[in-house]
């Protein structure tokens, strides 16, 4: 060993063994995320992904998840997640509330889900 790595190795195990003890290397994950169903795997190719190229908005309020953690999910389906509605939006995602979105995307003929039948057609199960 040099004489660095000899000066710095009782401090590394003590380090560790405190780490051990105190258990920071086995904590388990936060209950909320625990609940949270596992998003797909994204090391597939993105145009293998249920949502390859489509564009996502997500509105109103969400139940299972909060409505960032809902892009996220849709962003990891392949999903652009977009914050308005356009004729280029392929998927409402409309919660309660979804109010003057939810209009714009019936009168654009968008396709109209709620988080039920999202999460069911797209694997996140509620």
């Amino acid at each position: 060993m040099t004489k660095l790595a000899t000066a710095f190795a009782p401090a590394l195990v003590a380090t560790t063994a405190l780490f051990a003890v105190v258990g920071i290397a086995a904590a388990p994950a936060p209950a909320a995320a625990q609940d949270q169903p596992a998003a797909p795997a994204t090391d597939a190719p993105a145009s293998a992904l249920p949502l390859a190229g489509k564009s996502v908005c997500v509105t109103g309020t969400m139940v299972s998840r909060s409505r960032n953690e809902m892009n996220e999910f849709v962003e990891s389906l392949g999903a652009k997640a977009s914050s308005s509605v356009s004729k280029n939006t392929n998927i409402l995602l409309a919660g309660p509330g979804a109010g003057s979105k939810l209009a714009k995307a019936e009168s654009l003929g968008v396709t109209v889900m709620s988080e039920d039948e999202f999460l069911a057609e797209f694997g996140g199960g509620s």
